[in-house]
């Protein structure tokens, strides 16, 4: 059977740089059959597997997908103590977590499962919290929230990153190309935009790039190490991997040299006290200290990074987990493995809600269904009525009126209005000149909503949900499952939803609604066949 060892390592993929904040590997993730599980230093399943997916712990628990497409924790004796409830998860963060349930709003729970902030309905998606804030997107548009779901600032940028050492990370176009600079927690840029290429800050500082070499500058946006390197890494351990021509070797906070470049590759330094490297000699991996001194030599096809002591090795093509002394763990017996790379870059992952909400729906399409009019408009409105109400109505564009960016939230929008008066409103001479008749009254006027967000993706629940939601003073016609017909002493509303459109036709005389009405076979007479409206006030 093959076996599948997958530790998850948490990299900012900016060269191969490391997260600042350092995994746990007590209990390691791997895949064994279909099923993932976890086992000890030891190779032992302390876990068995019965998981579609599983991550590494953060902050004393990991996160594990179930059979079923479900999210739920366990902690590191491996009991379950989170139930998986949610559609969607990610791992714990300052002791928070973003979770999300089918058709509901975005949540962060506490280590007990307990609901610590729920989101406003419009935000769609949400990542965790870092310097105690959170990116989240609402409307398509980035901002960030504080753990009491305060909005703290938008973000006009075209993309933005999550805080580390008090500064994100953005990117503005500027001219013809994209540049990088930086926010503080009030969302004001403190380091202009101006790099080609920037990561977060760790340990104070941050790498650019600028005339296609990268450097180093402090969070003043002060250069501290001159751009003259092809690749580099963020500082770790108060050193970084760079690469100058086709070697990698590692420099301190003041750019100099400490371990000359040699190696066909590195990893970062970890809290082990050692680094990765790959051998130009043989092709191999191996580690070093921080004098540059080899520990285990390079042997292995692949390596991580240690975290908790552990690294996992490849040799012969096999995968096991070495201890900092270079010996096994767990022999080199499995036949595969994956490192899973969350990269805290531009790329807006986190939870994402479908939910919508359906009285925002309703707000809008049930606005002034007075018994005697509809939104200020009755049976005896004509053309002049109308422009006391639409002052921009023309006898040119009666027929559309557009733009009504008061009447638009999350999950609707007015799109036009269009008007049908009585017949002989508009006349044509024999000239081609056009005449109208402005105290004719109004037959149909129709008001087209579009469906917006996540209300888009539920347009197919819309009509359901809105049967049992218009004011009970309308009495229904049968209908198909896409149309409605409302009718009052004064004036019937055709509902109609076409895809993510809805549209409200009000009639002032029942018999234009026709065309929304079923259709009945009166005769069966082959030769002479009829078909007539099926409503309600005719049955």
């Amino acid at each position: 059977m093959k076996q599948t060892l997958i530790v998850c390592l948490v990299l900012f993929m900016f060269g191969c740089s490391q997260k600042k904040e350092m995994l746990s590997l007590k209990l390691i993730p791997v895949k064994q059959g279909e099923y993932w599980g976890y086992v000890d230093k030891d190779g032992k399943f302390v876990v068995n597997p019965q998981f579609k997916r599983a991550w590494t712990f953060a902050e004393g628990l990991a996160l594990v997908e179930n059979t079923e497409g479900k999210y739920g924790f366990i902690d590191e004796q491996g009991k379950l103590v989170i139930s998986p409830i949610y559609k969607s998860a990610l791992s714990f963060s300052e002791g928070l977590a973003p979770v999300v349930k089918d058709s509901e709003k975005i949540q962060y729970i506490d280590p007990s499962g307990k609901t610590a902030l729920t989101l406003e309905e419009d935000i769609e998606r949400a990542q965790g919290f870092h310097d105690g804030l959170a990116l989240v997107e609402a409307g398509g548009k980035l901002l960030f929230i504080d753990k009491t779901g305060l909005r703290k600032f938008n973000c006009p940028f075209e993309d933005v990153n999550q805080f580390y050492d008090g500064l994100a990370l953005i990117s503005m176009k500027m001219k013809d190309s994209n540049k990088q600079g930086f926010i503080d927690k009030d969302g004001k840029i403190v380091i202009n935009p101006q790099f080609d290429l920037a990561s977060p800050f760790i340990e104070g500082i941050a790498a650019v790039k600028m005339d296609k070499k990268f450097g180093f500058i402090d969070k003043t946006g002060k250069i501290i190490i001159n751009p003259q390197f092809d690749e580099v890494q963020i500082f770790g351990e108060g050193m970084a991997g760079v690469k100058q021509g086709e070697l990698w070797g590692f420099i301190d906070k003041s750019g100099k040299f400490t371990i000359n470049p040699q190696y066909k590759q590195v990893y970062p330094f970890t809290a082990s006290g050692l680094a990765a490297v790959k051998s130009i000699s043989n092709d191999k991996w191996g580690f070093i200290d921080r004098e540059g001194k080899i520990k285990i030599e390079p042997q292995f096809e692949r390596v991580t990074p240690f975290y908790d002591g552990v690294a996992v090795s490849t040799a012969d093509k096999k995968y096991g987990l070495i201890n900092t002394l270079g010996k096994y763990l767990v022999n080199p017996t499995f036949e595969d493995y994956e490192m899973e790379k969350e990269t805290y870059s531009f790329d807006m992952k986190g939870v994402f809600s479908d939910f919508f909400s359906m009285s925002a729906v309703t707000n809008l399409l049930f606005k002034d269904w007075n018994t005697a009019d509809f939104r200020g408009i009755s049976k005896t409105t004509d053309y002049n009525k109308l422009q006391d109400k639409f002052p921009e109505l023309t006898h040119t564009n009666y027929s559309g009126l557009y733009s009504f960016t008061k009447e638009r939230n999350a999950s609707l929008s007015l799109s036009s209005i269009h008007f049908n008066f009585a017949n002989g409103f508009e006349q044509t001479a024999a000239n081609g000149s056009k005449t109208y008749n402005d105290y004719l009254p109004l037959k149909t006027v129709t008001y087209y909503f579009y469906l917006e967000g996540k209300a888009r993706d539920r347009s197919g629940e819309i009509m359901k949900a809105l049967k049992d939601k218009w004011p009970s003073r309308f009495t229904t016609e049968p209908s198909d499952s896409n149309t409605y017909i409302l009718n009052s002493s004064e004036y019937s509303v055709g509902i109609k939803q076409e895809g993510n459109l809805i549209s409200l036709i009000v009639a002032f005389e029942k018999s234009a609604l026709d065309f929304l009405r079923p259709l009945k076979i009166i005769s069966t007479d082959t030769n002479d066949l009829f078909l007539t409206p099926d409503s309600a006030a005719k049955n």
